[in-house]
């Protein structure tokens, strides 16, 4: 063990943890001592880390071994040895290697399930909302996800608590046509026809807030009762409306979001066939427009209606579930009535649509035994009814209505679809070479034929009954798709991914080659 030699040079580090305690010198001499003792003084360290000061003039206690956070000490400063004020520690070599300046240490970030609950985006201050590319997101990998989605256009990710006007013009601007919103799962968009990921995975705290954030206090009372509400939400945002469904998924929020245009499209906006307009100049019955959910028969009826409520003096009276299309001013009074804000049930609005001089009605949907009989009921009385039911084809649809009923009034009721029936639109969206969807329809009119065919209970022959009338407007969906093949529209193998009768359509793809 070397002695360590004093320094008076070093600087004042006495504000430092770990620092000598003062030792308890004897009184200071008066007389200048000699200078010869400061060299004899030395600093020994033992193998228990224990430091001792040893020297002529004083003797320094036991110091206790320095702790991790405390700075080793060489040498003691002093100018005489009888006034030895404080020791001060000096830096010395570390025991333990500094880490490399150069060396980032790891930065460990929270579990995504660990964000807290109340982190919910603001509400955007502006209705531009920048394109998604240029909002990178640190933990996102826009490759793999662009991989995984398969598609050209990618759209980015979204943080998990973004809100709910967010996604809704993010819809709006990709022109998706519907939002879904579910724990455990990425919020997605539908563009023609495909899901797309748009953001992180919700948890359930994120997905209530989504859902919550739509409904009012009386809509928020419902939705616990009920555990499920349909809806309908303007967007602030994106200023365009959206029918929602929201339901519970293994106790958590969910949401499905239907985004509703602004402006009605007219028939010949859609490309609809003409005979729709034939359709429309009858003064009383039932029209159906039937499809798989998100077939836009919603947007067909709204062409339809509009293009009443434009060109004719009517009273329109709709009882919807959720109320979607707003119809603009025209020459017709169009009163639109929601189930749970303007009536309290089917059956009430329905009965109190005959006392309100209607000319004509629609009914969102003919979803059980006491709707449909209502419908059927209107018709009967005199008004041009629309209503939507939710089958694959135009038979199908009478098929599904009679069986709503009871054995005992299947002959009845027969008879008086026979009796109403003015037309089934039967549709569904495909997506075009162009870009987009298009409606491909199948139409049966109320014909003789068809109507005795409904009364005697031979349903089977309809399809027959059409593909043999064409002449009189009637459209089966082998016509529709084969025509589409023919105006480049869609490709050969799309049309046999949509017909159930792929002979029918070979045949006449062959008949038009040739």
């Amino acid at each position: 063990m070397q002695p360590i030699t004093p320094n008076t040079d070093f600087p004042d580090l006495s504000a430092l943890s770990g620092s000598l305690p003062t030792p308890m010198a004897s009184p200071v001499s008066q007389t200048e001592p000699d200078s010869s003792a400061a060299a004899d003084i030395t600093l020994e360290i033992d193998d228990q880390g224990v430091k001792t000061i040893s020297g002529p003039a004083v003797e320094s206690p036991a110091v206790p071994a320095p702790t991790a956070s405390s700075i080793p000490v060489e040498a003691i400063p002093m100018t005489n040895i009888g006034e030895i004020a404080q020791p001060v520690p000096v830096p010395v070599e570390p025991l333990v290697p500094p880490i490399s300046q150069t060396a980032a240490e790891p930065t460990v970030l929270p579990a995504f399930n660990q964000a807290p609950a109340n982190t919910i985006a603001p509400q955007l201050e502006s209705a531009v909302l920048p394109p998604l590319e240029a909002q990178p997101t640190a933990n996102a990998n826009p490759a793999a996800a662009e991989a995984k989605v398969g598609m050209k256009d990618f759209v980015g990710i979204l943080p998990a608590d973004t809100n709910i006007e967010t996604f809704m013009l993010l819809a709006l601007e990709r022109k998706a046509s519907d939002i879904h919103f579910a724990a455990g799962y990425p919020v997605m968009i539908r563009v023609d026809g495909a899901l797309i990921d748009v953001s992180e995975s919700v948890t359930g705290e994120h997905a209530k807030i989504l859902a919550l954030s739509v409904l009012n206090a009386d809509q928020k009372k419902l939705y616990e009762d009920n555990l499920e509400i349909d809806l309908s939400y303007t967007s602030v945002q994106a200023k365009v409306r959206f029918r929602i469904n929201l339901f519970t998924d293994k106790g958590n929020c969910a949401g499905a979001l239907r985004l509703i245009a602004t402006k009605i499209k007219t028939i010949k906006d859609l490309d609809l066939p003409d005979i729709l307009f034939q359709i429309l100049e009858e003064p009383y019955g039932l029209v159906l427009v039937v499809g798989p959910t998100g077939s836009g028969k919603s947007t067909t009826l709204a062409a339809m209606l509009n293009h009443i409520n434009i060109n004719k003096k009517e009273h329109i009276v709709t009882v919807e579930d959720p109320v979607e299309y707003i119809y603009p001013v025209g020459q017709s009074i169009v009163n639109q009535r929601e189930l749970s804000a303007d009536t309290k049930s089917w059956k009430n609005a329905l009965k109190s649509a005959l006392r309100e001089d209607p000319n004509v009605v629609l009914v969102g949907e003919m979803r059980d035994l006491e709707t449909t009989e209502s419908t059927i009921t209107i018709a009967e009385t005199g008004h041009l009814t629309f209503a939507t039911l939710h089958t694959n084809s135009a038979s199908q649809a009478i098929d599904r209505i009679i069986d709503i009923f009871p054995d005992g009034a299947k002959a009845q009721i027969r008879a008086q679809l026979a009796n109403v029936l003015v037309a089934v639109i039967s549709q569904r969206l495909i997506p075009i070479a162009q870009g987009g969807r298009k409606a491909v329809l199948e139409v049966m009119l109320g014909t003789v034929a068809v109507r005795n065919a409904i009364r005697e209970g031979k349903t089977y022959q309809i399809d027959n009954i059409m593909q043999t009338s064409g002449d009189l407007g009637m459209l089966t969906l082998e016509k529709s798709l084969a025509e589409m093949v023919k105006t480049g529209l869609i490709t050969k193998s799309q049309a046999f991914e949509y017909t159930a009768k792929p002979d029918e359509l070979e045949n006449m793809l062959s008949h038009h080659t040739a």
